[in-house]
């Protein structure tokens, strides 16, 4: 799997990142610090250790900014060709962490994974729609500075409707 950043904000291959974190067994911001501060890897640079600047909160923080912007890049068909794109290597979503903790429930997995699997894709989905949501608010709410996102608004609202099912 090919790894990049969306946007580099860690000073760290990205590559050998997305490597490390594929070794980490149940991904979620507590256990994604405890793998960087035993690395001394790729991984490791990606957190302030400096207690002085950043405590353990702050580190789960830059844990879950790291998991939202490593991408895998892939190839695929289109209709003028091949191409590259670019997608989240992990998605955000509910899941029961291996030790019960009610309060771990929320993990990272692959977002090929996630994809497959009905019940996780329905988490990815509803977050969709809940984006989509809040831009028709804020184009319905601008509406009258800007005419068209009146426009704009009703492409919203039909692109929400075109992913209920």
């Amino acid at each position: 799997m090919v790894y990049e950043w969306k946007q580099d904000r860690f000073g760290a291959d990205a590559q050998m990142v997305g490597e490390e974190l594929e070794s980490i067994e149940y991904k979620d911001a507590e256990s994604v610090v405890k793998a960087a501060r035993k690395s001394r890897g790729e991984l490791h640079k990606c957190f302030e250790w400096d207690d002085a600047v950043a405590g353990e909160e702050y580190r789960k923080e830059q844990a879950r900014l790291l998991m939202r912007m490593i991408v895998t890049v892939a190839e695929c068909e289109t209709p003028t060709g091949r191409e590259s794109v670019r997608i989240r290597a992990y998605e955000s979503v509910r899941f029961q962490a291996p030790d019960g903790n009610a309060e771990r429930n929320m993990t990272y997995i692959p977002t090929r994974e996630v994809m497959r699997d009905p019940e996780l894709r329905e988490q990815v989905m509803e977050r969709l729609r809940s984006t989509i949501n809040e831009a028709e608010t804020t184009a319905e709410t601008y509406a009258y500075l800007v005419p068209s996102f009146k426009e704009t608004r009703k492409k919203l609202a039909e692109a929400r409707e075109t992913i209920k099912a």
